[in-house]
């Protein structure tokens, strides 16, 4: 497995993981009045996203 899809899979399944561990302790996959979870997610889906968009651009 190529070093850019394993960081692009770490940050997906860590996004996920964030998201889903919210999910399982308040009840909602995404809350807009509290906001740190999403904020981390998000982080981690545009870490991916980016590496993604500069591997393709790379090439």
């Amino acid at each position: 497995m190529r070093s850019h899809l394993k960081i692009i899979s770490l940050f997906l399944f860590l996004g996920f993981a964030i998201l889903l561990h919210q999910f399982l302790d308040f009840g909602a996959w995404f809350q807009i009045r509290d906001l740190h979870h999403e904020a981390f997610a998000l982080v981690c889906f545009a870490i991916a996203f980016g590496v993604y968009l500069g591997n393709i651009l790379k090439k």
